[in-house]
């Protein structure tokens, strides 16, 4: 299984390795070699069949659900790694550091979602989820891995909607939509 990440607000994106997945609300306990963590909200979408070379306009035929998840980044690697491409491979793939929800959503029922609520330690980060073409983004991702790699039957494509935030050991951070909460975790 692929995992694609689009760090916010960039047409760039990159590849973890799927012992990065995590399906449930377990919490998260830092390698040593990881002094600093981020954290950054996405919109994942689950592909449905393969494509290659796939414009945005016929991006809809390859994917029929979607959900959402978090992405941790040891940010202490990633302000080492500025100058050496191997050591950004080391800093963007540790294991489980790509959370998403259990539960995915049929691909029509993206207007119908209330709200989307992202805390940390009850702190409101992100409370809305009208305001972005979640669609639009989607087809456009999925035209942009597809001109250099294939994607198959169970991809994830993680597209960010926030800045990376900062995370601290004892942070309690939650993911809710339609007053349910999906992930429910802790730093250790």
């Amino acid at each position: 299984m692929n995992i694609v990440v689009f760090p916010h607000k960039t047409k760039e994106f990159f590849f973890k390795p799927d012992s990065s997945l995590v399906r449930d609300s377990k919490d998260f306990f830092p390698p040593d070699f990881v002094k600093e963590i981020s954290v950054a909200l996405s919109v994942v979408v689950k592909i449905a069949k393969a494509a290659k070379h796939t414009p945005s306009e016929h991006a809809n035929r390859y994917y029929n659900e979607w959900g959402f998840g978090l992405i941790l980044y040891p940010e202490n690697l990633l302000k080492s790694a500025c100058v050496n491409l191997f050591s950004i491979g080391k800093a963007l793939s540790p294991d489980n550091t790509a959370y998403v929800t259990d539960r995915f959503l049929p691909i029509d029922e993206i207007r119908k979602i209330d709200y989307l609520k992202f805390t940390i330690d009850n702190i409101v980060l992100f409370n809305n989820i009208l305001e972005i073409d979640f669609q639009t983004e989607i087809d456009k991702s999925i035209e942009e891995v597809s001109k250099y790699s294939s994607l198959k039957s169970g991809d994830l494509i993680f597209i960010e909607i926030i800045e990376r935030v900062p995370v601290n050991i004892g942070n309690n951070l939650k993911l809710s939509y339609s007053d349910q909460v999906y992930l429910d975790f802790c730093i250790r």
